[in-house]
């Protein structure tokens, strides 16, 4: 069973704790009772050793039949097992679980990628700092695609610099082709005085040429294949001024269609600085060859579409 928020815990344990009372107190009782009556005997020693051995194995087997679950951490298959479980519109309980979780493995595990996305989507980036600054201590591999872009946005929603930790990560997953452009968007996140847009964060998509609008340049994109047919695509865009990244669409022409699909994203939106090299993610379920167009919408008028290619990375 996954262990219950620590206010349940603390309550369950403490009933447990006096229904195992009397039986302590027991014990006690029959501890001296029998010790006093193999004194008065004149039985051997050894006897009353055996029998306080005996009581204690007993204690022992209680405790841990009632009180030693309640003290399990959160494993991997635990916390997956949960999130599978939990209704879609259960936001609350996800965010209890990914609380729980990363309040017991903080720098020892990485867990998988539905507990920092439940904090994500909780505004809880004390937790997610508190988390990932456990891993980057002790150089924990945090090498899948959404923890490093969930990792580059709590990095630059709580300010952090660029440390020797961040530059080991970036330099171990910067050499994995498919992680290249998460990797370079960790980099940028982290230092801000850097420029312009480098050629990793297009390294399985494409950089886009003439891509002004009025309201963001749309400077690329970058694919990555999340399986079953599925697309990740990691949107690129500088806007002039600030800009909610809701606001920023993506739609996908499916191969001998006139007719598009609006790609929904797979993180909430980002509220991005002017000048700042922006991004938002989105997902992709067409088939490969799909034809990307992007705009900034105002309103209901969704502004200008502008092209950024076809997606031949992935895709059913």
């Amino acid at each position: 069973m996954f262990p219950l928020p620590a206010s349940s815990r603390v309550l369950l344990e403490g009933v447990t704790a006096l229904a195992l009372a009397p039986l302590a107190i027991e014990a006690a009782i029959v501890w001296r009772g029998f010790g006093r009556r193999v004194t008065r005997a004149g039985s051997d020693a050894q006897a009353l050793r055996a029998a306080r051995l005996a009581a204690a194995a007993l204690c022992a087997m209680l405790a841990m039949m009632f009180v030693m679950p309640m003290w399990r951490g959160v494993d991997a298959a635990d916390l997956a097992d949960a999130m599978r479980t939990s209704r879609p519109d259960d936001e609350a309980r996800a965010l209890a679980v990914a609380v729980l979780a990363i309040q017991q493995h903080h720098g020892r595990d990485v867990l998988p990628s539905e507990a920092p996305v439940a904090l994500f989507r909780g505004g809880r980036f004390g937790e997610l700092q508190y988390y990932y600054g456990g891993l980057l201590a002790q150089d924990a591999d945090v090498n899948t695609w959404p923890d490093l872009l969930l990792l580059a946005r709590t990095a630059r929603q709580s300010g952090w610099a660029r440390t020797n930790e961040i530059d080991r990560l970036i330099a171990r997953v910067g050499a994995r082709p498919d992680l290249r452009p998460a990797a370079a968007a960790l980099a940028s996140a982290v230092d801000r005085r850097a420029g312009g847009a480098s050629d990793a964060l297009f390294a399985s998509g494409a950089r886009t040429a003439n891509g002004s609008t009025p309201l963001a340049v749309f400077e690329g994109w970058s694919a990555r294949d999340a399986g079953q047919n599925r697309c990740d695509l990691l949107v690129f865009f500088t806007p002039p001024t600030a800009l909610a990244g809701d606001r920023v669409w993506l739609h996908a022409y499916p191969p001998d269609s006139h007719d598009y699909v609006d790609v929904p994203r797979t993180l909430p939106a980002a509220v991005w600085k002017p000048g700042e090299l922006a991004w938002e993610v989105f997902r992709l379920t067409t088939a490969r060859g799909a034809g990307l167009y992007a705009g900034v919408a105002t309103g209901g008028d969704l502004g200008p579409a502008l092209a950024l290619g076809r997606v031949m990375e992935c895709g059913g």
